[in-house]
C-alpha cells in the first residue's frame, strides 16, 4: 500500500515539475522565438528523465 501512495506522490511532483517546465519553455518560446517542435522533444526527453518512477519500486 505503501508503495502505491510513494508513487503516487512522485507521479504528482513529476506532473508539477512537468507543468512549471512546459510554462518555462512557453515563456522562452515567447522570448527566442524557438520552433514549437524543438520544445515538445525537451519536454519528452525532461518527461522521459525525471518521471522513470516505475523502475524506483521493485
Amino acid at each position: 500500500k505503501s508503495v502505491f501512495v510513494a508513487a503516487g506522490i512522485d507521479y504528482f511532483i513529476c506532473f508539477v515539475l512537468l507543468r512549471n517546465y512546459i510554462s518555462l519553455i512557453q515563456q522562452f518560446e515567447r522570448i527566442v522565438e524557438i520552433e514549437e517542435s524543438i520544445s515538445t522533444i525537451f519536454t519528452i526527453l525532461f518527461f522521459n528523465c525525471v518521471c522513470k518512477i516505475p523502475s524506483l519500486y521493485p
